[in-house]
């Protein structure tokens, strides 16, 4: 079985993660950003009426029937959550329990996302309320829900405010590693 990310293929290790669609199956998507010659990453907030009520978390979610690949399901979580559509992420790690992480660094300048509405509310909550509970240096962003987080202090966000009780930390760190090798970045 194979699955194509970005241009490559990618076998599986385990045949039976996958095909998507089953319950359970997910994918999570790094955003990064250069904000005033810093990396950022965004955070959103998860509703007070979803799992985890009150967390802060990366995009993403479950595979719908309709995802035939992981990358098709970071994508159109993304979108889902923030309201932003990119036309590629970049496989960061084959994931255990089921959950594959991807990246992306969100360029302005040429764009390579568009803007095609509004996140859901039902996905995230006003995180406005909360900002005092993010890193230092946390800016407040554009996308109902979300806030961009400086990478340099990320290991300052206690375990307990984030899905997966820290283990997202990893993620980032290895998600700014992978785009700094492949030159991402500016600075």
């Amino acid at each position: 079985y194979q699955r194509r990310v970005h241009g490559s293929d990618i076998r599986s290790p385990d045949s039976s993660d996958y095909p998507l669609g089953r319950p359970g199956c997910n994918a999570m998507t790094v955003i990064l950003k250069e904000i005033n010659q810093e990396i950022y990453v965004l955070i959103q907030l998860r509703p007070k009426t979803a799992y985890m009520p009150n967390k802060f978390t990366l995009p993403g979610g479950k595979a719908d029937p309709t995802d035939k690949f992981p990358n098709e399901t970071a994508i159109r979580e993304t979108e889902e959550e923030t309201g932003w559509r990119f036309n590629e992420v970049n496989l960061l790690a084959l994931g255990t329990h089921r959950c594959d992480y991807f990246y992306v660094v969100q360029r302005d300048y040429p764009p390579n996302y568009i803007v095609v509405g509004e996140p859901r509310r039902w996905e995230v909550q006003d995180i406005s309320r909360s900002m005092n509970r993010l890193p230092q240096g946390s800016l407040e962003s554009d996308r109902y829900g979300h806030a961009w987080v400086p990478v340099r202090n990320i290991h300052m966000f206690p375990d307990y405010e984030m899905v997966g009780n820290g283990n997202l930390k990893g993620y980032i760190t290895k998600a700014v590693d992978k785009a700094k090798s492949a030159n991402l970045f500016t600075i």
